[in-house]
C-alpha cells in the first residue's frame, strides 16, 4: 500500500525578515475591541486563499485567527501586503476605538511593517503620522530606515549562503543517545546496485516525461534531482545532510549508516506544473493543495517531493522548511527497521498522526533554527487553546495526517513529553515502531500517563512556560 505523508495548509511560514527593531514594536496582544469582542478579519493570503475569521493571539510575526470551530495560526509574511496592513490598522482602531485615537507608536508600528514589505510610500504616510503625533518619533523614524535598509543587504547575503555555512555540527539533542535501534544490513553491493537502478528510472521516465533539465545532486545519503538554477540549488544538499545528522543525533542512530536502502531520492522543483505533474504521472497522487509529499511503501521505500512557491528569500526559507519536514517523515518511516536481519525483514510502523506530524515539526525548528517558525506557531496556537479551554481530544482521533491547523498543537504536544523526558520519549517511538500501541507506549514510558491526562499535563505546563508577561 502507497502511503501519503502530506505536507499541507501547514503554518510553517517564514518569519518577517528584519528583526533589528522587533523590540520597538508592541508586545504580544489579544485583538479584543474597546466593547470586548473580538475583531473579525479578512486575511488575503499570497498563494490566492483567504482566510476569514476572528483575531486572536497576535503579534509581529504572526496572528492566531479563528476559523470556524478551528483555531489557525497565520504568519503575517505570508498575506498579501495591503490585506495585512488593513487588519492590523483595523485591530489597533477597535482596541483604541477609532482611527482617530490611533497614537503615534500605533502608526510607526504600522510604517515599520509596511517599510519591511517595500511599501515605502505607505509607509512614509504613516510615519509622518506617528511625527504629526510625537515630534520625538523623527529620530527614531530615521534610525529605522537606516536599520531596515541594512538587514534587507544582511538578507541578501544570507539567501546566497548554505544555512548552515557557519553550524556544521548538530546541537546536543534533547533526547540523549540510544543504542537499541538496528540499523540496515543490506551489503554494499546492494546499496550500490539501489542507487543504479534509481538513477536509471529518473534518466527514463522522468527526464523524459517532466523534467529534462534535471540536474542530479548526490550526497552521502539523499539522491536530489532539480531544476532549480545553479545560484540557489547548491543549498538543497547542504539541509538534507543537516537533517540526517540531527535525525541520527536524536534517536541514537550511527550518522555513517544508511537508513535506507541506496540513498533517499529528493525530487526539488522549481514550479507548481511539473510539481503536479510528476505527482499525478509518477505517484498517481493530485498534488495540486500541496506544497512537497512523501511517498512510502510496506517494503521500506520512500521518496520526497518538493516545490518552491517563488524566488524571494522567504520562498526559499519555506522550502527548506517544508523539505526538512518531509524527508523527517522519510527518515522516520524506516528508523528501527532491520533490513536484511531477518528472511522476510519486518515491515514499517506508522506513528500515530499526531506525534508523526508534530515531531516533523519539531524536527524543522531544530535543524533550521531562526529560519523557521513552527516554533513560535506552536507557541501562540498552545496559548490561545488553553486560554480558551479548548479540547485537544480531536487531535488525537486523526488515522491519517489531521489539518494543517493542528500541526503546531501536535509540535507543542511533542515538545512537552520531551521536555519532560527525552529518554523516554525516544523509548516510547521505539516501541511505537515495533509496534506497541500508542496509549500503551505512553503509559509505559511516561508513568502511566493516557491522553486525558497528557491534554492536563500539557495545559498546566503551557500556563506555567508561556504565562503572558
Amino acid at each position: 500500500m502507497i502511503l501519503f505523508s502530506e505536507h499541507r495548509a501547514c503554518p510553517v511560514l517564514n518569519r518577517l525578515l528584519f528583526v533589528v527593531l522587533i523590540a520597538l514594536c508592541a508586545a504580544c496582544a489579544t485583538a479584543y475591541g474597546d466593547n470586548g469582542r473580538m475583531v473579525r478579519v479578512t486575511l488575503d493570503l499570497n498563494n490566492g486563499r483567504q482566510i476569514m475569521g476572528l483575531a486572536g493571539d497576535y503579534d509581529d510575526v504572526l496572528i492566531v485567527v479563528q476559523v470556524g470551530a478551528h483555531l489557525t495560526t497565520v504568519q503575517w509574511d505570508d498575506v498579501k501586503t495591503a490585506s495585512a496592513y488593513g487588519a492590523r490598522k483595523k485591530i489597533l482602531e477597535s482596541v483604541r476605538g477609532s482611527a482617530q485615537n490611533l497614537t503615534a507608536e500605533d502608526h510607526f508600528q504600522l510604517g515599520y511593517f509596511l517599510a519591511t514589505r517595500n511599501n515605502r510610500a505607505a509607509a512614509v504616510a504613516e510615519f509622518r503620522k506617528a511625527e504629526r503625533r510625537n515630534a520625538g518619533f523623527k529620530e527614531r523614524i530615521k534610525t529605522a530606515w537606516r536599520e531596515i535598509r541594512r538587514a534587507r543587504e544582511r538578507n541578501d547575503t544570507r539567501s546566497r549562503e548554505p544555512i548552515y555555512s557557519q553550524r556544521k555540527d548538530a546541537q546536543h539533542s534533547a533526547l540523549g543517545p540510544q543504542s537499541s535501534v538496528l540499523s540496515p544490513r543490506y551489503s554494499e553491493e546492494q546499496h550500490r546496485q539501489a542507487v543504479k537502478a534509481f538513477k536509471h528510472f529518473v534518466d527514463t521516465e522522468v527526464r523524459d516525461k517532466i523534467a529534462p533539465d534535471l540536474v542530479l545532486l548526490e550526497t552521502r545519503h539523499f539522491l536530489i534531482w532539480t531544476d532549480w538554477p545553479e545560484a540557489k540549488r547548491n543549498l538543497i544538499p547542504d539541509w538534507a545532510e543537516q537533517l540526517y545528522n540531527v535525525m541520527c543525533d536524536e534517536f541514537g542512530f550511527p550518522r555513517d549508516d544508511p537508513i535506507w536502502l541506496g540513498k533517499c531520492p529528493l525530487f526539488c522543483f522549481k514550479n507548481k506544473r511539473r510539481f503536479e505533474k510528476f505527482a499525478k504521472t509518477i505517484d498517481g497522487y493530485d498534488g495540486t493543495k500541496a506544497l512537497g509529499y512523501t511517498k512510502t511503501t510496506d517494503s521500506g521505500y520512500v521518496h520526497v517531493v518538493l516545490r518552491r512557491l517563488g524566488n524571494r528569500p522567504a520562498d526559499i526559507d519555506k522550502f527548506a522548511v517544508t523539505m526538512v519536514h518531509e524527508a523527517s517523515h522519510a527518515f522516520m518511516h524506516n528508523y528501527g527497521l532491520p533490513f536484511g536481519s531477518e528472511p522476510q525483514g519486518r515491515r514499517p510502523t506508522n506513528l500515530p498522526p499526531w506525534l508523526n506530524e508534530g515531531l516533523a515539526d519539531y524536527i524543522a525548528e531544530r535543524v533550521l533554527d531562526d529560519r523557521c517558525p513552527t516554533g513560535e506557531n506552536a507557541v501562540a496556537l498552545a496559548r490561545e487553546y488553553v486560554a480558551r479551554n479548548k479540547s485537544i481530544r480531536e487531535v488525537f482521533e486523526y488515522q491519517t495526517s489531521p489539518p494543517g491547523h493542528f500541526y503546531p498543537i501536535c509540535q507543542s504536544l511533542v515538545q512537552y513529553l520531551i521536555q519532560r523526558d527525552g529518554d523516554a520519549f525516544v523509548a516510547m517511538i521505539n516501541d511505537l515502531k515495533a509496534g506497541m500501541d500508542a496509549e500503551k507506549a505512553l503509559k509505559k514510558h511516561y508513568s502511566g500517563m493516557n491522553l486525558n491526562v497528557l491534554d492536563h499535563s500539557w495545559r498546566t505546563w503551557i500556563k506555567k512556560t508561556y504565562a503572558p508577561g
